[in-house]
């Protein structure tokens, strides 16, 4: 019982710490301070994860949740959580193609999660539609 009241505690402090950074990354002008997004991100991660964004975008993007839930023990609900986060530093950088890595990455969390849920998120749709749209993409993919 002890070591359940602990992982339900170390759950709950994880998703606090996943909304308080998008709540931070959001509350960031972007023109103004672009630069330091990837750095709160990579640091607020690596404390409380002990992942960053380059950790995450040397696995394949295909096999990025697998990767996520399995080696590093990351809950499925956070997935999304992570995808917001990726989609928040894609938009504060310049480097063209750093962004589009980031976008692909949301991207396929995105769909790996409506792949792996049994339940359709109109929230999870729009936010697909946007990356799409940031890519300049087709909005037709199959899920």
């Amino acid at each position: 019982m002890e070591r359940r009241d602990y992982l339900e505690r170390q759950i709950e402090m994880m998703a606090k710490t996943l909304a308080a950074l998008i709540r931070r990354l959001m509350g960031i002008d972007f023109k103004e301070d672009g630069q330091e997004v990837e750095k709160i991100t990579n640091t607020t991660l690596k404390d409380e994860l002990d992942i960053t964004l380059d950790d995450i975008l040397i696995v394949p993007s295909v096999e990025i949740c697998d990767y996520l839930t399995s080696e590093k023990n990351i809950r499925r609900e956070w997935i999304e959580a992570l995808a917001d986060i990726m989609v928040l530093n894609a938009k504060a950088t310049d480097d063209q193609q750093h962004r589009e890595t980031l976008l692909q990455y949301a991207l396929e969390m995105l769909f790996w999660l409506d792949k792996s849920t049994s339940t359709f998120s109109f929230e999870r749709h729009d936010k697909r539609n946007e990356i799409l749209e940031m890519l300049g993409m087709d909005q037709k993919r199959e899920t």
